[in-house]
């Protein structure tokens, strides 16, 4: 049995950890599956591209060889309105970072391998009580899709704090975390996500605003 989400997927309603082999992307009216081949075709293709390094409409495509600090480089440095970034499977290290915030309007995180895309801040309490957020997003209509994001030894903030309006978070994985999710704005959406090793009061709080919606989300 399985559960079309209004996004560029569709996820097997199975645990959200276990594996997403077979696993087929919509867009439209037309499915596909990505492999590690077309993914590597994909980022050889844009390699000789300049700085922007970006995949036409379909969006910039980042690997976990990237530090983040390049990645929100190029996020930075785009043309236009929003700006959509792939990730590829892997895992992306944060360590001991607080506080990265994204204050563009309609950026996009999306995971090609859903639960396979990992963020992962390390910490070793050497800057306890000195930390924050992991994400704080000022800007409007974000959109974070599939990503996992592990913060064993975070005990002090939820991970993404929602501070802009009007974001989406859609499908996305919370492992050993202090709270998933804090909102303190109005018309944001959190749904399908899998939270597990919260140890926070609350695996997604909203503290203000209005018109927000969490729904169909999990809790272990």
């Amino acid at each position: 049995m399985s559960r079309t989400l209004p996004t560029l997927y569709k996820a097997p309603a199975q645990a959200l950890g276990a594996a997403t082999a077979g696993l087929k992307w919509a867009r439209g009216d037309k499915l596909f599956s990505p492999s590690q081949g077309s993914l590597a075709a994909m980022r050889s293709g844009v390699a000789n591209r300049g700085t922007e390094q970006r995949l036409g409409a379909l969006g910039f495509v980042a690997d976990p060889s990237m530090s983040f600090r390049e990645i929100m480089g190029r996020v930075i440095g785009t043309k236009g309105p929003g700006a959509r970034v792939l990730f590829t499977e892997g895992t992306y290290h944060f360590k001991e970072i607080a506080n990265l915030t994204v204050a563009r309007n309609g950026v996009e995180f999306i995971a090609l391998s859903p639960g396979r895309t990992v963020f992962k801040r390390t910490t070793d309490g050497s800057l306890a009580g000195t930390r924050a957020n992991l994400f704080v997003v000022t800007g409007t209509h974000f959109r974070m899709e599939g990503i996992r994001i592990e913060e064993p030894g975070n005990a002090d903030y939820p991970s993404v704090s929602l501070a802009g309006g009007y974001a989406s978070m859609v499908g996305c994985f919370f492992d050993t975390v202090y709270g998933a999710v804090t909102i303190s704005s109005d018309y944001n959406l959190v749904t399908d996500c899998l939270i597990e090793d919260n140890t926070a009061a609350s695996a997604i709080a909203i503290t203000s605003g209005t018109g927000n919606v969490v729904t169909d989300n999990r809790v272990y």
